[in-house]
């Protein structure tokens, strides 16, 4: 009874391992991407997106914006 105690126990302690280990694995890309410098290329190439949908809409919206004044001095 006492040696299946322990196997429990043990096998309790080898699946919290395993457990860590595997969710370890992305911080691990995370890290390398970090040392690499791949995490701020991929920030700034989603920044430039979000920076040109930015211009698209202020585009847009001046756009629109002389044609309503030119609609109220008729």
């Amino acid at each position: 009874m006492d040696q299946w105690i322990k196997k429990v126990f043990m096998g309790f302690i080898i699946l919290g391992m395993a457990f860590s280990l595997l969710s370890g694995c992305n911080s691990g890309d995370k890290a390398i991407d970090e040392a690499t410098g791949n995490r701020a290329l991929k920030q700034y190439e989603k920044s430039k997106e979000n920076l040109k949908a930015i211009g698209e809409k202020q585009k847009e919206k001046y756009q629109t914006v002389p044609a309503y004044e030119n609609q109220e001095k008729k």
